[in-house]
């Protein structure tokens, strides 16, 4: 099995949880008192849904340049 494969069987059912678990793991929207899940589900959706977009063009840029570096003739 391929890793889309992989990921289509153990992650992709998880859908959205995996962005909390994500933005839990890197502590972005602490609340004083709050455990990181409960402090990303009680942030501001515009404010996560900003980051997430962020950190996909971020994700989006740096493999277009990694591709550009491997294979420079390629027209983009």
């Amino acid at each position: 099995m391929n890793t889309v494969g992989l990921y289509k069987t153990y992650i992709a059912p998880f859908g959205w949880l995996n962005s909390l678990y994500m933005l839990a793991e890197k502590a972005v929207f602490n609340i004083d008192g709050k455990n990181r899940i409960d402090s990303v589900k009680e942030t501001n959706l515009y404010h996560v849904l900003t980051y997430l977009s962020w950190i996909t063009a971020k994700n989006t840029y740096e493999n277009k340049v990694q591709e550009k570096i491997h294979n420079p003739n390629k027209i983009m």
